[in-house]
């Protein structure tokens, strides 16, 4: 399919009664959409929305919107999306005047993508990009690309995000041949993560984890969990994590019910403390190390609260390198009533190194 609109492209649809959308292509399936003078999209479908597509060949998808971007969805009834592609999944969306996302099922929202040969997406929202999700029924998304999963993302005017899901979060991500995600966005970067029916995270990476943040403007992250946290991720091939901000990082946690963190092995927390941990002789580990950098120069603040107690584990054979540079100051308040337990292991050795001319203050 291709479109190309240079005056924009304006698409509504209303279905009282849900909507739902099937796409088979044996072939493969290719989208190319060009609309200079912008492109929005509304949906409004009380009744839910369903979509499925397969393509066993790949499926590639390429927005090009110099004028902006801009989707709304409105599905009381839930919402759910479903992928397959053998072949790859590619997306591509440029879109230089703006991008804008909203998403509001209250019934949930479920998102399942298996790409076998590998998921790539890049995103370059030159004037700011902006995705808000509300779904009070919980939100679910799975993603399974054994070729390895890339996300690129270019927004000098800054990202945005803020999601509500009441009923809970859950995100699943497994990327055998490992998984790269790089942010640029000198505008500065916001998170906000609302889940009271509590917050998991688990990814599964063997040919190893690489995360890059470049946000001068700033960094702000926000997650609000009181039915807990729990993160798990496992990433034998080593996992690096790369954050640059000449604005300040500001990260605040609240989870009355607990924060659990683990790197490596399976994983299982309850609101009890001594309990968090289960045994570790069974489990593979990630022998390729683990290393964080962080470059702060406004600043660098974490403020943690968990009632239900804090346990974080973590184990490197290959060595862990942490290394954190923060020339305005440093602030770190950790407030855990139900018991605080970190344990790390790392038989290649562990370094640390922290530089904040600005004072510390943990």
């Amino acid at each position: 399919m291709y479109i190309e609109a240079p005056g924009g492209m304006r698409m509504y649809i209303k279905a009282p009664g849900g909507m739902g959308m099937y796409i088979k292509a044996p072939g493969g399936m290719g989208m190319y959409i060009k609309a200079p003078g912008g492109m929005g999209m509304y949906i409004k479908a009380p009744g839910g929305i369903g979509m499925y597509i397969k393509a066993p060949e790949g499926m590639g998808m390429y927005i090009k919107a110099p004028g902006g971007m801009r989707m709304y969805i409105n599905a009381p009834g839930g919402m759910g999306m479903y992928f397959k592609t053998p072949g790859g999944m590619d997306m591509y969306i440029k879109a230089p005047g703006d991008m804008n996302m909203y998403i509001k099922a209250p019934g949930g929202m479920g998102m399942y993508i298996k790409a076998p040969g590998g998921m790539d997406m890049y995103i370059k929202a030159t004037g700011g990009m902006n995705m808000y999700i509300e779904s009070p029924g919980g939100n679910g998304m799975y993603i399974k690309a054994p070729g390895g999963m890339g996300m690129y993302i270019n927004s000098p005017g800054g990202i945005n995000m803020y999601i509500e899901a009441p009923g809970g979060m859950g995100m699943y991500i497994k990327a055998p041949g490992g998984m790269g995600m790089y942010i640029e966005a000198p505008g500065g970067m916001g998170m906000y993560i609302k889940a009271p029916g509590g917050m998991g995270m688990y990814i599964k990476a063997p040919g190893g984890m690489r995360m890059y943040i470049k946000a001068p403007g700033g960094m702000d992250m926000y997650i609000e969990a009181p039915g807990g946290m729990r993160m798990y991720i496992k990433a034998p091939g080593g996992m690096g994590m790369y954050i640059k901000t000449t604005g300040g990082m500001r990260m605040y946690i609240k989870a009355p019910g607990g924060i659990g963190m683990r790197h490596g092995h399976a994983y299982q927390s309850t609101r009890r403390h001594e309990h968090v941990y289960q045994s570790t002789r069974r489990h593979r580990h990630a022998p390729g190390g683990m290393n964080m950098y962080i470059e702060a120069p406004g600043g660098m603040r974490m403020y943690i609260k968990a009632p239900g107690g804090m346990g974080m584990y973590i184990k490197a054979p290959g060595g862990m390198g942490m290394y954190i540079k923060a020339p305005g100051g440093m602030n770190m308040y950790i407030k855990a009533p139900g018991g605080m337990g970190m344990y790390t292991k790392a038989p290649g050795g562990m370094r640390m190194y922290i530089k904040a001319p600005g004072g510390m203050g943990m």
